[in-house]
């Protein structure tokens, strides 16, 4: 019989099945495993139905669940962030690896049945938010997570962290950071790029993805061989000059309540500075690449004068533009979507290099896309 979590609160004994007494420790969870009928059941009694405007499928099949958990490779001394917490199921089981938990989940009556499943664990706390405000990661989760991070753990040798974006010299022994989550699809993508840019330092992000959100994620220019021209995009773009990717064992509908329509995969995201201290200025790339894009099938050339104001209509806009292209080595035919991470990356620094104001800073602003 396996001891009793440290991270457990001691709990009132309750029957169980066939009467025997639920113990308080991580078996008696799996005993109570959530399953569709368990779901049904739940959610009858609350009258709740799932909404499919929120992406509301439950993950009910527990080989993934540990599947998911064990890729995180998590130490007591971690600091999780779970999204979309949905009735805890995931929640319990990565709590069974003892590190502290930050849940996040937007719909208060979920919130509601998984603190009453959960409630044995200490090392779990459930916050009832969006997990994104106007396109960003929510300030207040970033707040709750900076808190959590300059407390000491109880595990064992937290990661040495010099390099701390938001902590600065405090943090050089900061607790690290893993995001790990089953995304809606209609948020998946912005969760995605809002955790990339924002001022938490993640050691790792894992999550459960729509497949076709999976292949943009990993996917690079047609002529490359890989995916092809269809998936590779913004998305592709900001994920890989961030982070490694992997794209890794796919789950189907069946492991799900309600169903899905679609497949879904499960991706690992390593955060990585290898790319981004190539480049000059961060936002003006980023901008780059959105503008671009929003003419995706237009040729490099014609894209760049349509996105720069400074080298647009003019004769010599034009000129500037052939000039940059050539300096970049890229054939002003092709189209952004033909153009590798490399390529984008030497694009933004010739750009911003060429705009470069007199005793200013590097950068150059965009106009707003039609």
């Amino acid at each position: 019989m396996p001891s009793p979590s440290p991270k457990m609160k001691p709990a009132c004994p309750s029957a169980g099945r066939h009467g025997r007494q639920a113990r308080p420790h991580p078996s008696a969870y799996r005993r109570g495993r959530q399953s569709r009928r368990w779901l049904k059941e739940i959610f009858r009694r609350e009258n709740f139905q799932p909404k499919k405007s929120l992406g509301q499928h439950f993950l009910t099949n527990y080989r993934f669940l540990d599947y998911i958990a064990g890729l995180a490779e998590i130490r007591k001394s971690d600091l999780l962030l779970e999204i979309g917490a949905g009735t805890g199921a995931l929640t319990a089981v990565l709590a069974e690896r003892e590190a502290e938990i930050l849940a996040v989940e937007i719909d208060p009556l979920l919130c509601q049945i998984a603190r009453k499943y959960l409630q044995d664990y200490d090392n779990i706390d459930i916050l009832e938010e969006d997990i994104l405000k106007g396109g960003e990661l929510n300030s207040e989760v970033i707040g709750e997570l900076r808190k959590r991070r300059k407390r000491p753990s109880d595990g064992e040798h937290p990661s040495l962290d010099p390099e701390s974006r938001d902590e600065g010299q405090d943090a050089k022994r900061a607790r690290d950071l893993k995001v790990i989550g089953n995304l809606p699809f209609n948020i998946a993508s912005a969760t995605i790029l809002a955790l990339l840019s924002s001022p938490l330092p993640v050691k790792l992000m894992l999550f459960t993805v729509q497949e076709e959100v999976a292949h943009r994620l990993a996917s690079g220019p047609a002529r490359t061989g890989r995916r092809g021209s269809k998936d590779y995009g913004l998305l592709s773009l900001m994920a890989q000059v961030h982070s490694e990717i992997e794209v890794l064992r796919r789950i189907p509908a069946s492991a799900f309540w309600p169903e899905p329509e679609v497949k879904s995969r499960v991706v690992r995201l390593v955060p990585t500075r290898v790319h981004l201290k190539k480049i000059l200025d961060q936002e003006a790339f980023t901008e780059l690449v959105k503008a671009l894009f929003t003419w995706r099938r237009k040729t490099i050339k014609s894209s760049l004068l349509r996105a720069l104001p400074h080298l647009r209509a003019a004769e010599k806009g034009k000129a500037e533009a052939l000039r940059l292209l050539k300096s970049a080595d890229i054939d002003p035919k092709l189209r952004p979507e033909d153009l590798s991470l490399d390529q984008f990356i030497r694009l933004s620094n010739l750009l911003t290099q060429a705009c470069l104001p007199p005793g200013g800073q590097a950068g150059f602003i965009l106009k707003d896309s039609p």
